[in-house]
């Protein structure tokens, strides 16, 4: 696999973001198969938890401060009246998020997901926590960090990303296979950054500058590329191209540079750095943001070719054809036509209320089928996966899961990095 000898530009030391006296991080150990354990996330229809108020219990001192104050008192038949306390009011649960009104639907199959370390793919439920594991040895890392930072669908497998902390960063990466099975692909080092794959099954590996077949063999490098040094870029697909977010600056406060698009091996090309991956499906969609929230939308072969503006809190989801995407307006899902900018559809998923980026949102994640998308949802401490219908609206909960430690979100193709209000 990638990083052992023989390997075509295999391991590669990135820039480090952390420096410690800290160790380097286990070697992975064997390939871990499908968990044999039920699938816990899978729709529920008990209610959301609640938290009950309890009235503070009196302490064994101001007990016996008490009896002592009654002893000391003159008996009167003041004393003998008991001024009754008012009843503790009940605790109020909190309301139930919207998604749960929804009907329950089927979990998705051939789109992967995860939730904390567990992969969900073609019916099979495959563990990683070994993987997660080794990777933290000394497990000191933040509970959230225990979690999936990609899992994304291409050729046939779910591609799957975890990061760790070490002298540097280190990214981890593998894929589970139809059949359950989980094989190590790579690992590399440096700044953050998520894993990207095309539709045609190449892999730009998080940091390393290189790009792979899906079956393991090198096909190119952008690193070093003329004009271009990405040891801290973002990669995300367009159809088989990829965009490259060029960053510069100190670790912690990068600042955007430039915008890159590449079709591997071929040379890369420079466009205006407003414009971020939209779509992954047929040839590739790009969206040319504003100041204002808007996007306009063109093709991956021509972005020049843009089509009317259309607004979002979140990054456009675009179809294989360009002729709807789906958006978030106002706390509401929507599909609209993003050359006219026409909406064609609103979802029956209630708006979210009081949107924030940690807490309270919703993220078109990924197509489906050629009519259902899915989009992530977090509401407080209650998580879905919901599937709906772009030409109808209706909707459905695929999945169903709460916050805990280790899980903050369900990851699939897009995460809560898309879910941030846009100035």
């Amino acid at each position: 696999m990638a990083g052992q000898a023989g390997w075509p530009g295999g391991r590669r030391q990135g820039r480090p973001l952390v420096r410690g006296a800290g160790v380097g991080l286990l070697v992975l150990a064997a390939v871990t198969g499908a968990s044999a354990r039920p699938h816990a996330d899978l729709p529920g229809t008990g209610p959301a938890p609640t938290q009950m108020l309890v009235a503070p219990a009196a302490t064994d001192g101001a007990l016996a401060s008490a009896a002592a104050d009654a002893g000391r008192r003159p008996s009167t038949a003041a004393d003998a009246v008991v001024t009754p306390r008012p009843p503790i009011a009940a605790a109020t649960p909190p309301a139930a998020p919207g998604f749960d009104t929804l009907p329950a639907g089927p979990p998705p199959t051939a789109v992967p997901y995860g939730i904390g370390t567990r992969v969900y793919f073609a019916g099979h439920v495959t563990d990683l926590q070994d993987r997660f594991a080794a990777a933290f040895p000394r497990g000191d890392v933040p509970a959230q960090q225990r979690q999936f930072t990609t899992v994304t669908g291409s050729a046939g497998f779910a591609w799957t990303q975890f990061t760790g902390a070490g002298a540097d960063v280190v990214h981890v990466v593998g894929q589970v296979s139809a059949a359950g099975g989980y094989t190590p692909f790579q690992r590399s080092t440096g700044r953050t950054s998520t894993l990207a794959v095309t539709t045609t099954g190449l892999l730009a590996m998080p940091e390393s500058g290189q790009v792979y077949a899906a079956r393991g063999s090198f096909v190119a490098a952008f690193t070093g590329s003329v004009n271009i040094d990405c040891g801290s870029c973002a990669v995300t697909a367009a159809g088989p191209r990829l965009v490259l977010d060029q960053w510069t600056g100190p670790t912690g406060q990068p600042e955007h540079q430039a915008t890159w698009l590449w079709l591997p091996p071929a040379a890369i090309q420079r466009i205006d750095d407003r414009f971020r991956a939209v779509g992954r499906l047929g040839p590739g969609w790009l969206g040319l943001r504003d100041d204002d929230g808007c996007w306009r939308i063109a093709p991956a072969t021509a972005p020049d070719r843009l089509g009317a503006g259309v607004c979002s809190l979140t990054t456009p989801l675009v179809d294989a054809d360009g002729g709807r995407a789906v958006v978030v307006q106002a706390g509401r899902v929507r599909v609209v036509d993003p050359r006219t900018g026409a909406v064609l559809s609103t979802a029956a998923l209630p708006a979210i209320p009081g949107w924030d980026p940690g807490l309270r949102y919703a993220v078109p994640a990924v197509w489906e089928t050629a009519d259902a998308y899915l989009v992530t949802v977090r509401v407080d401490s209650a998580l879905a996966l919901v599937r709906c219908s772009a030409a109808r609206g209706t909707c459905q909960r695929s999945v169903r899961a709460t916050v805990r430690p280790g899980v903050d979100r369900i990851v699939t193709e897009r995460g809560p990095a898309d879910a941030a209000p846009v100035a």
